[in-house]
């Protein structure tokens, strides 16, 4: 769950955005056991082909596992040049992000 606050536009696609500065290496994002939860490739594989575009739409996928999130961290966008990473059960930032600039994550699997 973020845990920093962000907010979300509609405009060219889903967006998420941070409402404030963020310093690097600050943790925007961490797993909340019982709100988050992560799901295995193969359990991913059973749903229905509407559920699973959804999954692999906006659950990123680390080491075959994949992160339903429970807030608006489904609309992290990928990206090439990221400003945030995951490492472990967290995400932090890798640079200094400005306020209203938007969230990315690196590319995974």
């Amino acid at each position: 769950m973020f845990t920093i606050k962000t907010y979300i536009k509609t405009e060219k696609g889903v967006k998420v955005f941070t409402r404030k500065a963020v310093s690097k290496g600050s943790v925007i994002w961490e797993f909340i056991e019982g709100l988050d939860k992560i799901v295995s490739s193969q359990d991913i594989k059973q749903l229905s082909l509407v559920q699973r575009d959804f999954a692999y739409m906006y659950f990123p996928k680390r080491e075959g596992m994949f992160y339903c999130f429970c807030d608006n961290s489904i609309f992290l966008n990928q990206s090439l040049t990221p400003n945030c990473k995951f490492k472990g059960d967290i995400i932090i930032s890798l640079r200094d992000i400005s306020p209203d600039e938007e969230l990315t994550i690196d590319i995974q699997e």
